[in-house]
């Protein structure tokens, strides 16, 4: 899988000045290992979804995949941190989606 950028709506500060896209890499197979994932979808009545998001595994996972710290990732607004959690769980695949756990 190739690197996901992520576009963000402002610039955020960083050791090597300010960025206004955040990359992440593929991961490891060590690094399933060492961080869980845990993104659930359940199915309502009528067919409706809804998604439940563990946003601090998505910050750890953002942070290990893009070598920007948690600290940062933390100021970023509401839309930048819901591109980051669709982002993340583009990068770590569709194994994110634990469809078998639907209620409905």
């Amino acid at each position: 899988m190739p690197t996901v950028t992520i576009p963000l709506s402002k610039a955020y500060p960083w050791h090597d000045g300010d960025f206004r896209e955040l990359k992440l890499r593929e991961p490891t197979g060590l690094e399933f290992t060492e961080i869980p994932i845990h993104i659930r979808v359940l199915t309502l009545p009528g067919g409706e979804r809804e998604t439940k998001v563990d946003f601090d595994l998505a910050f750890k996972w953002a942070a290990r995949l893009s070598g920007v710290s948690v600290g940062v990732l933390h100021t970023f607004t509401r839309n930048d941190t819901m591109a980051l959690v669709a982002g993340v769980t583009q990068a770590i695949g569709d194994e994110a989606i634990d469809e078998k756990n639907s209620e409905g």
